[in-house]
């Protein structure tokens, strides 16, 4: 299974721990940090980039190259060969979901097609390219974590 585990372990950074120490993280918290997480995953999906904030790699290879069958596909049917943004249906990126305890909230992938589709794209299997999109830099772990403590400091309130 895909997922990504947004909770409180030893192998955080310990400026994360010096800070949830001083606060309590509830259940909703974790739950809203990773609906944020997933929402920021969705979006830069949609733009075409990767984790890192690269392009991902095109359906053609290069303006060069003439387009694949499958771009040749897309174009078919009036979708975009420009932006590489794994839509198709939207099954895949719609299927993300979160789930949350009181200790950890995980993003995943619901369904097992949509989770096997997922694994392709991030890990490059099947010839279908590597398109890194299920993940986090550090810039955007810290993002997020400053959204939320800045959500506790309000009361929690979004």
């Amino acid at each position: 299974m895909i997922t990504i585990n947004i909770g409180f372990t030893n192998n955080n950074p310990n400026f994360l721990i010096d800070s949830f120490k001083k606060m309590t993280i509830t259940r909703l918290d974790l739950d809203w940090t990773a609906k944020k997480t997933l929402k920021m995953i969705r979006d830069r999906t949609m733009k075409g980039l990767d984790y890192t904030g690269a392009k991902f790699y095109k359906y053609s290879g290069s303006d060069t190259v003439p387009l694949t069958k499958y771009a040749l596909k897309r174009q078919k049917v009036g979708k975009t060969v420009d932006i590489v943004n794994l839509q198709w249906s939207g099954n895949m990126l719609n299927s993300m979901t979160v789930k949350s305890t009181d200790k950890e909230a995980q993003i995943y992938f619901a369904d097992a097609t949509s989770r096997f589709l997922a694994y392709k794209h991030n890990a490059g299997k099947d010839g279908v390219p590597q398109r890194e999109f299920f993940g986090l830099t550090q810039q955007e772990c810290e993002f997020v974590f400053n959204a939320m403590l800045n959500r506790k400091a309000r009361g929690g309130r979004l």
